[in-house]
C-alpha cells in the first residue's frame, strides 16, 4: 500500500509517523509551520521482486520557461513529480511516455525546482 500526502504545515509543526504491521517504523515527517510537504511512503528499495525505489531524482531537461519535456533516467512505474513542493497531476500538469515528462502548460522557469520520486522493476 502507498500512500501520498501533500499539505501546508499549521503552527505547531505535526510529527508524523507510521508503523508496519512489525512494527517497524516507516515513515516520520515533521516541518516547520511554512514548509509545504509532499510526503509520500511506498515500498522501499529493498521491497523485492526487482523493485527499485529513486527518491528525489532532479529530471533532466533546460529549465527557461519554455520548454515542457524532461526526461527522467529509467521510466518509472509508478511515479510523484514534485514541481516546486506542489504534487503534480498525471494527464492534468504532465504526460509520461517512458522516462519523457511533458508538462502541459508552461515549462518550468530556471529557477524552479523539479524533484521526481519513483519505483521501476
Amino acid at each position: 500500500m502507498t500512500l501520498v500526502l501533500q499539505w501546508r504545515q499549521p503552527d505547531p509543526p505535526i510529527i508524523l509517523r507510521w508503523r508496519g504491521p512489525t512494527d517497524e517504523m516507516i515513515a516520520a515527517v515533521a516541518a516547520s509551520p511554512e514548509t509545504v510537504l509532499a510526503a509520500v511512503v511506498g515500498p522501499p528499495g529493498a521491497a523485492g521482486g526487482g523493485v527499485e525505489w529513486i527518491d528525489g531524482e532532479i529530471p533532466t531537461g533546460t529549465k527557461n520557461g519554455v520548454n515542457r519535456v524532461f526526461t527522467l533516467a529509467h521510466a518509472p512505474t509508478w511515479l510523484v513529480l514534485a514541481w516546486n513542493g506542489m504534487v503534480q497531476t498525471v494527464d492534468i500538469d504532465f504526460t509520461l511516455s517512458g522516462a519523457t515528462i511533458t508538462f502541459l502548460r508552461d515549462g518550468p522557469a530556471a529557477d524552479d525546482v523539479l524533484s521526481a520520486s519513483y519505483s521501476r522493476e
